[in-house]
């Protein structure tokens, strides 16, 4: 791990690095038939690890008083799998740019623009045409307004973009969810809040299960 700042010049810089390894590891193993049936057992092999790595980086704009945050994270993991008895190297690589603006006045407005892009690929040694590669897009627009009498109305907006996956998957939803907030107490210790998640009833959520012999693509709400 490795952190440094610098608070006078508002600047930081954060990176970790981190490294997993398995000595007789418990794989898949799996006995398929001309007619396609299946049976599938367990073996131990060797050569399964994966490395993960982090670093962000941050610096203000002075002119424009307001800052930004850059990074990136990647994963690379090696795993096996058998199949009739051949080894069947399975190795998946996830990338993931991303990058922030915060603007800010204080006691009036808070905003962050935000774009984030995960990659994902994964590739089979014995079938190759069960590599696949996917993309999720995530764009966001956070905004917080103070007002006054103590009462914070927030917004937040996400536009995310699925792509790469089966027909029917590769969906565009917009995420939009706000609240009004009103501080209450002394100090505004207390705070009564009032929000809406989902505003345009749009929010479908898409995973991705992939092994040796199918890939499934699901929605979920």
């Amino acid at each position: 791990n490795m952190f440094a700042a610098n608070p006078v010049k508002r600047k930081n810089l954060f990176a970790f690095i981190n490294f997993n390894t398995s000595s007789n590891a418990i794989v898949r193993s799996d006995s398929v038939t001309a007619a396609g049936g299946r049976k599938t057992t367990y073996a131990n092999a060797n050569g399964i690890y994966n490395l993960f790595g982090n670093i962000e980086y941050g610096f203000p704009l002075k002119k424009l008083k307001s800052r930004i945050e850059i990074g990136t994270n990647a994963t690379y993991n090696k795993s096996a799998s058998f199949v009739n008895g051949e080894r069947n190297d399975i190795s998946t690589v996830s990338f993931g740019p991303n990058i922030s603006y915060n603007f800010s006045m204080e006691n009036k407005i808070e905003l962050e623009v935000s774009g984030r892009l995960s990659i994902n690929n994964s590739t089979y040694s014995l079938q190759p045409q069960a590599n696949n590669k996917y993309f999720r897009h995530n764009y966001g627009v956070d905004l917080t307004n103070y007002l006054p009498w103590g009462i914070t109305l927030s917004n937040q907006f996400n536009y995310i973009i699925h792509a790469g996956r089966a027909e029917g998957y590769n969906t565009n939803v917009p995420l939009w969810n706000a609240s009004l907030a009103k501080g209450i107490m002394k100090n505004r210790r207390g705070e009564i809040k009032l929000g809406v998640a989902d505003i345009l009833n749009k929010n479908t959520g898409i995973a991705r299960t992939a092994n040796q012999g199918y890939i499934v693509d699901e929605k979920y709400n």
